[in-house]
């Protein structure tokens, strides 16, 4: 429960933060146009797929996705960032001194078996783990440096938390559920807000049920609509489809993509479906302690 307290105290505010839309932002709902700079997109392509280590050869989609993260801002810059466990056999090293980007408005798809570190580099990313050694940067910050106050700050207003576990609490509704980050914060809830979210991820209809009379997909859902509540800048899911059948598990990764593409948020989604892998504009694997970049099969 602490871990559902850090990410879901997050007070409200009156206006958006730069780079996100809030509820009345009237950037909500439009999407994002992607403008080729100056020599035109056939250019821009070959050099892009050049740049990318690919050559002219790349995919169109490919191509948009590595100049992307050419122009657009860093969200998260990670350099060197290493994690160790102590277990009864010794040290485990969990991250082995990796390092990766991510830009603004990214879908990043993080797969790996498990046990290789995919929810402790989550849980690094939104401020819940400091025992790391490296740099971690998330919106120009270094993580290690902010002080507590600073650091919830950081939770509870830019990040939004999606656990495996759905940490619904069992006297609420599911739209009371979706409203705690207000209930948290001291601010009047925004009801049509949160029966919208529930709305997007299918749940309208039960927005009066207890989690008793909630299958444990439908518990996942209501935790997202929950994570999104506040519409964090950046989004951090493991495993959001797990518990889902493949028709919501489709919609729910509809409903990632198409918040990446017109609200700008950014989301890394740590999951073993091949679907999430094929809709992410990136696919990063962790095993072994170390990280590498598939080519994502995402459309354009």
């Amino acid at each position: 429960m602490e871990a559902l307290r850090l990410a879901a105290a997050r007070p409200l505010r009156g206006r958006a933060a730069p780079g996100r839309a809030v509820a009345g932002d009237p950037r909500v709902g439009l999407r994002h146009r992607w403008l080729p700079p100056q020599g035109g997109p056939r250019q821009l392509g070959r050099a892009a797929g050049a740049a990318a280590g690919g050559g002219p050869g790349l995919r169109r989609g490919q191509r948009r996705r590595a100049h992307r993260r050419e122009v657009e801002p860093r969200v998260i810059c990670v350099e060197g960032l290493s994690r160790s466990h102590r277990t009864d056999d010794g040290e485990l090293r969990v991250l082995r001194g990796i390092s990766f980007s991510v830009a603004e408005g990214e879908l990043v798809a993080l797969s790996g078996p498990s046990g290789a570190g995919k929810s402790t580099l989550l849980h690094i990313l939104g401020g819940l783990d400091r025992g790391y050694a490296g740099k971690v940067e998330v919106f120009g910050r270094d993580l290690a440096r902010l002080g507590e106050k600073e650091l919830g700050a950081y939770r509870n207003r830019e990040v939004g938390f999606v656990f495996q576990a759905s940490h619904l609490v069992s006297g609420l509704s599911a739209l009371e559920n979706v409203l705690l980050p207000a209930y948290f914060g001291g601010a009047p809830p925004e009801r049509t807000r949160a029966m919208d979210l529930l709305a997007r991820v299918g749940l309208a209809e039960r927005a009066a049920h207890p989690p008793s009379r909630l299958s444990g997909g439908e518990k996942q859902r209501v935790a997202l609509a929950r994570a999104l509540y506040h519409a964090p800048r950046l989004l951090l899911a493991d495993e959001p489809t797990g518990a889902l059948d493949p028709e919501n598990a489709r919609k729910v990764i509809a409903l990632l993509r198409d918040l990446c593409r017109e609200t700008r948020i950014t989301a890394v989604v740590a999951s073993h479906e091949p679907e999430i892998w094929r809709a992410a504009d990136r696919h990063l694997r962790l095993e072994e302690g170390v990280l590498r970049e598939i080519p994502a099969e995402g459309a354009a």
